[in-house]
């Protein structure tokens, strides 16, 4: 549930600072469905690449001999 996020991510943010380690806020995401990382989008469903990445490709045209 939610609930249960929000306890076991405050748990995991404790025991980082516990350890004196830390992370950048602009490079933290909570309560999204998708996040971008090295040109691949990661969600629930899995891993795909980045639409942006493979565009180019998309839209060649096919060679007509």
């Amino acid at each position: 549930s939610w609930k249960d996020h929000v306890q076991h991510v405050d748990r995991v943010l404790k025991l980082l600072e516990e350890k004196q380690l830390y992370s950048k806020n602009f490079k933290c995401f909570f309560g999204v469905q998708e996040v971008e990382y090295m040109g691949y989008i990661v969600s629930h469903e899995g891993v795909k690449v980045d639409p942006s990445k493979i565009k180019a490709i998309k839209e060649w045209k096919t060679p007509h001999p």
